[in-house]
């Protein structure tokens, strides 16, 4: 049987789902899938209903070996679409950093490039207006993308180009405050900077499943749930960075399977330290 709630397989007359804690009920049964019924709160309400005891624990903290093995898993399947989400937004950011890209052009390379002022202008505005959207377009489609995989299903070539545009607001803005404010916190010194890189790192999340809420409201709670979990995350993106380093000996051509795998443990990472503040929460 298949949990309604997460997708993932459970065992014939189980209670309640093992990777997503939702309360099942045999009641409910189409096609092999158990449909759930109501998560245990505080309260126990749904194990009331059905005469047992809801665990009060049932999720550990998952290891950095178990995060990247549920990653392989899930990007299985899924790199040959994941790479062309990527080969698109790449594009279009080549496209915003051209203006840019000039400046350091060498002169005699400059003059090869006949450009008028008038049309440099506008691609500079251009550029500008898209370095301000497209960062946030670009990771509402990849977190949809990395939530589908998350509960087994198949990334999707137009959720991941075009997702953010039907959030459009919530996604530009989410993306654009994370990054002013990281700016701002930089400006002091490069270690808090950092230390508010990684304490927003799960706002983008956490606005994608919560359209509703207002950005700030997604980075403060962010920054809450990140408490004694940043220099962990932190750990492993240096283990990801060997791994960027190292595909240099491929000719990057790794980067096309390390890219994903990285995203999906920290999407994976994110959701296990949520899922262990809601429980820990239901028990105060």
């Amino acid at each position: 049987m298949k949990c309604g709630k997460c997708g993932k397989e459970i065992d014939n007359g189980a209670r309640f789902c093992d990777a997503c804690g939702t309360i099942v009920s045999q009641v409910g049964v189409q096609n092999g899938v158990i449909l759930p019924s109501q998560k245990y709160g505080g309260n126990n309400g749904a194990a009331v209903r059905y005469g047992f005891e809801a665990p009060k624990v049932i999720t550990v903290r998952k290891t950095f070996k178990e995060l990247k093995a549920d990653a392989r898993e899930q990007i299985k399947g899924n790199i040959l679409r994941l790479f062309v989400i990527g080969l698109v937004w790449g594009i279009v950011t080549a496209l915003y950093s051209f203006p840019t890209i000039m400046d350091y052009l060498p002169e005699e390379l400059k003059g090869d490039i006949k450009i008028s002022l008038e049309v440099f202008s506008l691609l500079s505005l251009v550029s500008m207006v898209l370095s301000i959207i497209a960062p946030g377009l670009m990771q509402w489609g990849d977190t949809t993308n990395l939530s589908r995989m998350f509960t087994g299903e198949k990334a999707q070539i137009r959720v991941g180009l075009f997702a953010g545009f039907k959030n459009f607001g919530a996604a530009v803005v989410t993306a654009l405050l994370v990054m002013i404010y990281t700016v701002l916190w930089s400006m002091l010194f490069l270690i808090p900077g950092l230390v508010k890189a990684y304490s927003y790192a799960c706002a983008i999340y956490i606005r994608q499943e919560n359209p509703s809420k207002s950005a700030n409201d997604c980075i403060t709670e962010s920054r809450e749930m990140m408490v004694g979990h940043k220099f962990r995350l932190f750990c492993y993106s240096l283990w990801f960075a060997l791994l960027y380093i190292a595909s240099i000996f491929t000719l990057f051509i790794a980067l096309i399977w390390i890219a994903p795998y990285s995203a999906q443990v920290r999407y994976n990472f994110y959701q296990n330290i949520k899922k262990l503040g809601l429980e820990q929460n239901t028990q105060v």
